[in-house]
């Protein structure tokens, strides 16, 4: 028995080379998103100069509007110059990283401030990262996470009476040199 493996002549064999074709065409686009989304992914994880940026949605609170993006919440503090403030935290939330820069209709607005009681009594909380752009901490913000860590930058200058009370597993807290102005009870 004769077996060709050269293309086929007949109609039959022109469909075949066809579909073949079809799909050496397929996996060459399927590898080229697979480099494509490798090479974002690689790019996303560096940790380079790049802002840190959220997008959050608009959510309806009983005294105000607040923004999402999932675990935190925000309030727009200025719209000249673009500034936003952690309001509020989900309750349940274990680590945290704060953005630099939260999206909210389109507009890019600077994180500059984590409100009063922000994270008032999230008692999972085990780290929280506070990026440069933020410059003051409100009044009872972390009162009674037990456990939490938390990452002070150079950038504060602020921090608002009783911000860290009743943290009793708190073990160290560094403070900047930039910080101008403290409660006597922080």
């Amino acid at each position: 028995m004769f077996v060709s493996l050269s293309p086929r002549s007949d109609k039959k064999g022109k469909r075949m080379n066809s579909l073949m074709k079809k799909q050496r065409g397929g996996i060459s686009l399927m590898i080229i998103v697979l480099a494509w989304l490798t090479a974002s992914i690689l790019i996303a994880c560096s940790d380079d100069e790049r802002d840190d940026e959220v997008s959050a949605i608009r959510v309806e609170d009983s005294t105000e509007v607040l923004y999402s993006d999932g675990t935190l919440y925000y309030r727009i503090t200025s719209t000249s110059p673009l500034e936003v403030a952690v309001a509020k935290a989900d309750r349940n939330v274990v680590n945290v990283r704060i953005p630099d820069y939260v999206r909210i209709d389109n507009t890019k607005y600077k994180c500059t401030s984590i409100g009063a009681q922000a994270f008032y009594k999230s008692e999972f909380l085990e780290s929280v990262y506070i990026p440069n752009t933020v410059e003051s901490i409100g009044s009872t913000a972390f009162a009674y996470c037990f456990q939490a860590c938390i990452n002070i930058p150079d950038s504060l200058k602020s921090i608002g009476s009783w911000a860290f009370w009743g943290c009793s597993k708190l073990t160290s807290i560094t403070i900047p040199k930039s910080l101008d102005r403290k409660s006597g009870s922080a």
